[in-house]
């Protein structure tokens, strides 16, 4: 290597240039319909060879290449770079287009490894979305709206997201191609539950439920939001069903997503199977199941660095812990776990883990504490939209009163 270091310093800055981008073509005609597979190597050699437009795609298809590999990081690191060149080039429509599919799979690699909700990701997105809106009608515009949606979503601003889903949803209409339909009953379905708007999220969920297919649909995660919408689907349906009375038929969904994860081995989305395990278990009142499935997750979130699934599934395992008598360890476990989510701007299902929080207190016989949490809960019910879990805090209100008497 030091040989070849110093070989390669004296041959002059132009010839360097010259060997890179010949070497780059050779390589690039040997391969040909394989050469994404060396989309590293090209890029570099293009790069070198000051061949920036060629550089540029050959470093679209390696992030490519690295998501499918869950290299996340090194992902957002090539894309980074992509960027960086294009900045050298004009403000033309060429360049707009080699961009924006850059920032999508950008704003999906900052999804998992940054939060839902990073400023990053905010960025990202709303930067696709105006070069869509300079490009005219763009049909890369459904992903960028399913990134927005999301993170408006996750930041609890829920009329914003419902507003973008139901876009989506006109777009899928209008196209009727099976993947966008998917995906647009996916967020719109999602969107319904958490107004508690059981009945509508039910059809629209099922309905998603019934249209993926694994082979057709597998590369979803790596182009809308971070994960695999069967695997979501599923797990919220099972959420639904639990509201409207059908336990038995909830643990069937819920155990489908788990299995759909697994078997297409997409690390993100099976964290996300397992925490809406745990947290349907919770409902179920299993907080045995939901302690060990909550575990599970924080696992393998720990392993991949997602921190949406550490810090919620820590607030589950806390309030297993204090369901089965470690009420103070699991009081503590809450609190860090909604310090947590605050801090990374989590407020999607904020209602629930303020529930969980209430019913600790219950535990620890911290009644006025709980009282306090269940009535703010309750005050910023009408205001964030997030009705779902309205009914539950109510009655929870009635029973820490009864104990409190």
């Amino acid at each position: 290597a030091l040989h070849q270091n110093v070989l390669y310093d004296r041959v002059p800055a132009a010839r360097r240039a010259q060997l890179h981008l010949r070497i780059g073509e050779r390589l690039e005609h040997g391969y040909d319909s394989e050469s994404s597979h060396i989309s590293g190597a090209l890029a570099r050699h293009f790069e070198l060879g000051n061949d920036s437009r060629r550089a540029v795609r050959y470093l679209g298809h390696a992030a490519q290449n690295a998501m499918r590999k869950h290299a996340y990081r090194e992902t957002i690191d090539i894309l980074t770079h992509a960027l960086g060149l294009l900045r050298s080039w004009p403000e033309t429509p060429e360049r707009m287009q080699q961009e924006l599919p850059l920032q999508i799979t950008l704003g999906v690699a900052l999804l998992m490894t940054r939060g839902f909700t990073a400023p990053e990701v905010e960025a990202v997105y709303a930067r696709a979305h105006a070069l869509c809106q300079q490009l005219g009608d763009s049909p890369q515009l459904f992903p960028v709206l399913e990134g927005l949606q999301t993170f408006y979503a996750v930041r609890g601003e829920l009329p914003t997201a419902h507003v973008l889903a139901e876009q989506m949803f006109a777009l899928a209409q209008h196209t009727q191609e099976p993947g966008l339909l998917l995906e647009a009953h996916h967020v719109i379905g999602d969107s319904l539950l958490m107004q508690a708007e059981f009945t509508q999220a039910h059809t629209h969920l099922a309905q998603a439920v019934r249209i993926y297919d694994p082979q057709q649909h597998g590369h979803h995660a790596f182009l809308y939001s971070g994960h695999d919408p069967g695997v979501c689907c599923s797990g919220y349906l099972g959420f639904v069903l639990w509201d409207l009375g059908y336990p038995e038929q909830a643990l069937e969904q819920s155990h489908r997503a788990i299995a759909i994860a697994q078997a297409i081995a997409h690390p993100y989305s099976h964290a996300m199977s397992l925490f809406h395990n745990a947290y349907l278990y919770y409902l179920l009142r299993d907080s045995a199941q939901a302690q060990q499935q909550a575990e599970a997750a924080m696992a393998l979130a720990a392993e991949h660095s997602f921190p949406d699934w550490t810090v919620t599934s820590m607030i589950v395992r806390g309030w297993a812990l204090a369901i089965q008598g470690q009420a103070a360890e699991g009081l503590e476990q809450i609190r860090q776990g909604m310090e947590a989510c605050q801090a990374i701007g989590i407020r999607l299902g904020w209602s629930g883990m303020a529930y969980q929080l209430a019913e600790a207190c219950g535990k620890a016989e911290q009644y006025d504490e709980g009282l306090r949490v269940v009535d703010e809960a309750l005050q910023k019910t009408p205001y964030d939209g997030e009705r779902c879990y309205e009914t539950e805090l109510y009655r929870l209100k009635g029973a820490l009163t009864l104990q409190q008497e």
